[in-house]
Formats: C-alpha cells, sequence, structure tokens
C-alpha cells in the first residue's frame, strides 16, 4: 500500500513541476540545448524499480511549453513533402494541396494547432471540368467544385503533465460544412449533382458526358468511409517473435481486403518507403522549436533498429482500439542491477530477493477516434541471493528416447551425450503403440548447486481424454478452405483443421493428447457457423479472404491450470467469393465472362493465364470461374480446365439475371 500511495503522491506533484519548468524555462541541469534522442523515449529511471515507466511525456511537455506563444507559418512545400502517396487518398489530399497558402501553426497553453486552406477549383479542372469538356466538345462554364477547404489539426500536449495519452483532433470544413467520414461522399455527390445541373443548362447531356462526371473523389470517399467502419470492428488478437512477421502478417492481412492501403510488409521496407518523409517531419519540428531550447535527435533508421530489437509483440485490435506490445533490452540494466543489489527485497520468510534480470514493454495504443498513448515499462525478474553462485562447473549426461508410431511399425532412435561426445543408435522395430515418449535424466554439478531432473512426455491419439489429465494449452495446425457465398452447409473442421493437441500433464507427467478428428466440433466452434454467414457478416464486400476465428471449449469435467492458455492462435484461412465471379469484384456480368475467355485465349497460346496477381486469390477466383468442375487446383490440370464452356454458362447466369428470372447454376450447367 505504501509503495502505490508515494506513486500517486509523485504524480500528483509531479503535474505543478513539470508545469513550472515548461513556464519558466529549462532547469539548471537542462542548460544549452536539450538533445531528445531515441534513448529520452525508452529511457526509465533506474531508481525507478519493478514497473517504473518511461517520462518522456514530461519531456515533450517541457518542449512544447517553451514554445509558448509559437505563431509561424509553416511551408506547404515543406507540408507536401510529408504526405506519403502510398494510396489513393495521400494523393488525393496531395493534389488538394497543390498550390495552397502556407499553414500556420500555433501553440497556446500547450495547445499545439495548424490551421491553414485550399482550393479545390485546380483539382477540379485537372480532374473533373477537363474531362467534362472534352466529352462534350466545347468549353461549358462550371463552378460546382470550386469550393475553399478550410482545415485544423489540434493536440493539446497539455494532458501529458500526468498521462501519456493525446488526442489528435482534426477538422476539415467546406464552405462552412464540416465534413467527417459519415458525410464526405454524400457532400461530394451532392457537387456532382450541382455540377450536372450547371451543364444540364449548356447542353444536352449524353452517355459520355454522364460518364465523364462521374467523380474519382466520390469513389475513394465511399471506400474510405467503408474502411473507416470496418477499422472500427475488426477484432484480432495475434503474436509474432518479431517486428517483421508482425508488419509482413499486417501488410497480408490489410492486402487481401483492400488495394486502398499499401502497408509495408517489413521494417526495412517502411524505412525505405516513409524514412525520408519521417527525417523531414523531425526536421521541420526542430525548424519551428528553435526557441525552445530541445532538439528531437532521432532519424527513421533509429526507430527502425528499436523495433528490430524488439521480441514477443503482441497485437490486440478490438472495438476501434489497435494496441501493441512488445518487449526491448534494458538499456540501463547495468545500473539497475546495482541499484536493485544495494537495496535488496527481504520478504516476510526472511528471504533475500535480486537483481536477476530486466526488460522493458512497450506500448504503443491508437483509437480510431485519433487517441494515441505510448509508455514503456521496465520489469525486473529477482532471483532468490541463496541460488545465486559465481562459478560453476557442469557435467550432463543425456538419454533422449522418441518412439514414433505409423501404420508400418515404430523407429525408436536413443542418442547418448556425454561431455563432448556423442553416440546415435537407430532401431526399427514393429508394434501395435500409438503412443511417443521422450524421457530425459539430467545431472548438474557445480560449487553451490546439485541438480537431478526426470522429464517424461507421452503423446497419445485418442478419442477420450484420462479423468486425471490436467489441461495447460491447446495447440491447433490450421489448413485453407475455399467457398462459395451462399454455401449455407456448416463448416467442416475435419478439413480446416490438420491438428488438435491438448498439452498438460498427468500427476506431473507432460501430456500430450492428439484429439482424433471426429471429435474436432466438441472442443472447437468457429465464429461463423457456414461460408454464407461469415461472407455476409461483413457488409459491402465482394469476397473474403479472413482467418476464421476458433473458441476453445474444455469438456465440463476436464481440470484445467489455474494458469492454462486456451486462445487458439493459429486460425484456419478462409476464402469465400460469389461463383461466377472471376474479377472478384462481388457481381456476375460480362466482366467476369471475358476474364474466362481471356484466360482460355492465353492457355490455348501457350501463355500463363491469371485472374489475379496473389497466388490465394487465383484459387479462389479459379475455383468459382470453373464452373462445371469447381476446380481447386489453381490452374489448368489434364482433367479440369477453365473453357468457353465456363463463359457461356456465366453469360446465361448474367443474362438470366438481367431478365428478371433467378438464375440456377445447377440448371444452367446441365441445360
Amino acid at each position: 500500500m505504501k509503495k502505490v500511495f508515494n506513486r500517486v503522491l509523485a504524480a500528483a506533484l509531479a503535474v505543478p513541476m513539470v508545469f513550472t519548468q515548461g513556464v519558466m524555462g529549462i532547469s539548471a541541469e537542462d542548460t544549452g540545448a536539450k538533445s531528445l534522442g531515441i534513448n529520452s523515449f525508452t529511457w526509465v529511471d533506474p531508481k525507478g524499480g519493478d514497473q517504473a515507466e518511461a517520462d518522456w511525456n514530461s519531456k515533450v511537455l517541457a518542449m512544447t511549453m517553451n514554445m509558448e506563444g509559437t505563431n509561424k507559418e509553416i511551408s506547404t512545400a515543406d507540408v507536401l513533402a510529408l504526405i506519403p502517396q502510398t494510396n489513393s487518398y495521400g494523393v488525393m489530399l496531395y493534389e488538394f494541396l497543390q498550390g495552397a497558402p502556407n499553414p500556420v501553426m500555433t501553440v497556446n497553453g500547450g495547445v499545439v494547432t495548424i490551421t491553414g486552406t485550399a482550393d479545390m477549383t485546380n483539382y477540379a479542372n485537372d480532374k473533373i471540368y477537363s474531362k467534362v469538356n472534352e466529352a462534350a466538345g466545347m468549353e461549358l462554364t462550371m463552378t460546382a467544385f470550386n469550393k475553399t477547404i478550410e482545415y485544423s489539426l489540434t493536440v493539446d500536449t497539455s494532458v501529458l503533465a500526468s498521462g501519456k495519452t493525446l488526442d489528435i483532433v482534426p477538422v476539415v470544413t467546406i464552405d462552412g460544412t464540416t465534413i467527417d467520414q459519415t458525410n464526405a461522399s454524400d457532400y461530394i455527390q451532392s457537387l456532382a449533382d450541382e455540377l450536372a445541373a450547371e451543364i444540364a443548362s449548356q447542353v444536352t447531356v449524353d452517355a459520355d458526358i454522364e460518364e465523364a462526371m462521374t467523380v474519382e473523389i466520390i469513389t475513394k470517399l465511399e471506400r474510405a468511409e467503408y474502411w473507416a467502419g470496418r477499422a472500427e470492428v475488426f477484432a484480432r488478437t495475434c503474436s509474432y517473435d518479431t517486428a517483421d512477421e508482425m508488419m509482413s502478417a499486417i501488410s497480408k492481412f490489410v492486402d487481401r481486403r483492400t488495394n486502398v492501403y499499401n502497408f509495408p510488409a517489413s521494417v526495412d521496407e517502411a524505412v525505405a518507403r516513409h524514412g525520408k518523409g519521417f527525417n523531414a517531419t523531425i526536421n521541420l519540428v526542430n525548424s519551428i522549436a528553435t526557441t525552445s531550447g530541445y532538439v528531437i535527435d532521432i532519424t527513421a533508421d533509429d526507430v527502425a533498429d528499436l523495433a528490430k530489437s524488439g521480441s514477443n509483440f503482441e497485437v490486440v485490435i478490438a472495438d476501434g482500439v489497435y494496441n501493441v506490445t512488445f518487449t526491448i533490452p534494458d538499456a540501463e540494466a547495468a545500473q539497475v542491477e546495482a541499484e536493485v543489489n544495494a537495496n535488496p527485497i527481504v520478504d516476510e520468510n526472511g528471504t533475500t530477493w535480486v537483481y536477476g534480470s530486466s526488460d522493458k514493454t512497450v506500448e504503443f495504443e491508437f483509437t480510431t477516434d485519433g487517441t494515441v498513448y505510448y509508455n514503456v515499462t521496465r520489469n525486473i525478474n529477482y532471483v532468490d541471493s541463496e541460488t545465486t553462485t559465481t562459478t560453476t562447473t557442469t557435467t550432463s549426461d543425456t538419454t533422449t528416447t522418441t518412439t514414433t508410431t505409423s501404420d508400418s511399425g515404430t523407429t525408436t532412435t536413443t542418442t547418448t551425450v556425454t561431455g563432448s561426445e556423442t553416440t546415435t543408435t537407430s532401431d526399427s522395430t514393429t508394434t501395435g503403440s500409438e503412443t511417443t515418449t521422450t524421457t530425459s535424466d539430467s545431472t548438474t554439478t557445480g560449487s553451490d548447486t546439485t541438480t537431478t531432473s526426470d522429464t517424461t512426455t507421452t503423446t497419445t491419439t485418442s478419442t477420450a481424454v484420462p479423468a486425471d489429465f490436467v489441461l495447460e494449452t491447446v495447440e491447433v495446425a490450421a489448413n485453407s478452405g475455399y467457398y462459395f457465398s451462399d454455401d449455407e452447409n456448416a463448416f467442416d473442421l475435419t478439413s480446416l483443421i490438420a491438428d488438435l493437441t491438448l498439452v498438460g500433464n498427468i500427476d506431473g507427467t507432460v501430456q500430450n493428447i492428439k484429439i482424433s478428428p471426429q471429435d474436432y466440433a466438441a472442443y472447437l466452434t468457429p465464429e461463423y457457423a457456414t461460408p454464407a454467414e461469415f461472407f455476409n457478416a461483413v457488409e459491402g464486400t465482394t469476397y473474403i479472404a479472413d482467418t476464421l476465428g476458433l473458441t476453445f471449449t474444455a469438456p465440463a469435467e476436464m481440470t484445467i491450470a489455474d494458469d492454462a492458455s486456451t486462445e487458439v492462435t493459429d486460425l484456419p484461412m478462409i476464402y469465400i467469393g460469389v461463383k461466377g465471379d472471376a474479377n472478384l469484384d462481388g457481381t456476375v456480368g460480362l466482366d467476369d465472362a471475358s476474364a474466362v475467355l481471356a484466360y482460355y485465349v492465353n492457355a490455348a497460346v501457350g501463355t500463363t493465364p491469371s485472374f489475379t496477381t496473389d497466388a490465394d486469390l487465383e484459387i479462389l477466383a479459379y475455383f468459382i470461374a470453373d464452373i462445371d468442375t469447381e476446380s481447386l487446383a489453381g490452374t489448368n490440370t489434364e482433367t479440369e480446365v477453365i473453357s468457353i464452356d465456363d463463359a457461356a454458362f456465366i453469360l446465361s447466369y448474367y443474362a438470366q439475371s438481367a431478365a428478371s428470372i433467378d438464375p440456377d447454376w445447377d440448371t444452367i450447367i446441365g441445360a
């Protein structure tokens, strides 16, 4: 209780102290330019003990408060240089700001605000009016999109006096109308309607002009609204060993859903793509903050090195909150060890606990509402001082016996390791056993400690779990599955799951129990019961390329360890499409028949045909385009090919749909 009270008191006192430092200037020890490098944002006081936190927030607040009264123009060219044009929205924003007046940055009471304006006229002339005039063959008078955009971005850094969460508040208005993700496309559509009325008063509108009036930004904004909405309902919990593994998984996750965003697949790719812009941003901040007495000395490579040093990445996405935590080495480990050992902990039993090791947990969180949180926490592993040694001599003899069973018999391999010598003997026999056992004996002799341990692991394939089994973890190996969007049959877990193993113990002996496939459904429940339910649950989707969530449920009579983890992390990948939709746009039409014909022609002339550039999506596209045989090979085989018949079937389906006839594939194929 005393420790908690002291931390609360220290936090309360920090608020006036930080503001005093910020308002009155830099403290004596910070005389001269205070450099904030990457270590400033990961440094944790060695004297803080276990769970001590970084104080980067007070440093940033001091910097901001020393910029009080700032009112400075920022070059539009500098702003444009910061916009990554790796997706359609970045390109659109870049085009809007071309030729815009310089925005202004102000700092008042710790509140940083950037405001500016932009004229849509240049964009309209280039992207809309010129196309309409070309289609009409004359110069028309058009002003519908001659609007002024006013924008602001506000960050209240004063909250850093008592926490590490920032709210980033963007506000965009067009001629007085506030625009957000809920009304942007509707507003732009109203401008398109206004444009149509202008044109209709001057010329008869034909099909070419109507097509030219299809405003590109409406489509972009509609997609932005959809994906902003989807971002709020995504739910994922994933673990990765490295930053590259995490980024690769996110990149694939995003790429399967939309080409609007182009997420880098590795740390190095992120630096190559965004490093220049990141460094330019830091330089811009430093040029503005020249009066603060601080300088941020961080490069994109510094951030990359920090990410690469990390491990145990955990990603949790739920209800519009995206949270990433990972572990980094403790840069102050030597100071922490000295501090802990100088003040060891003695518990109520009289045991003295000293420093064993330490690391840091980095947590970054952002929400779809614009809230950002960042923190670094130290974790100290204490050890009993009686178990520590300064010199250890180890002699080890290890014997490992592994028995693997198949239908043809059993192979036994025995490996004996003595000192630096290794002897391996292999024997083959035929038995009826279905059990794999591994036994390990180890003896360690040192100046202070002698340890002997025996560990036996037994793996059994069974439909019944022993009554005395204690469950600790669940291991699942998953497959992929391909389905039609109207498939209302239950997901077959025997095909989606390659292996289900319950890991636990019986009286301390490790037991791995492989569940028989016919019993998978008794333990695993899919997030969606059928492919049709999965497809229909994702509003606005044209196809599904996503993992199927699985919930593990142990039988009521099974004993579960207190620290058991029953989360299923390896989930089956599910691909669902509309039958006949060869181009994966969600509908069956003439363009799908054309795609099938193109595939057929390319194969006939010896060119490698394809529907997509993604290997997994190619299997899905082939599956739903191969109307009669529904092949999952993903390419032509000796017995299953994409043919003219498939194109004809699709044309028949489309024609019946257009004639308001409810088409049936079985009838079409059998006709």
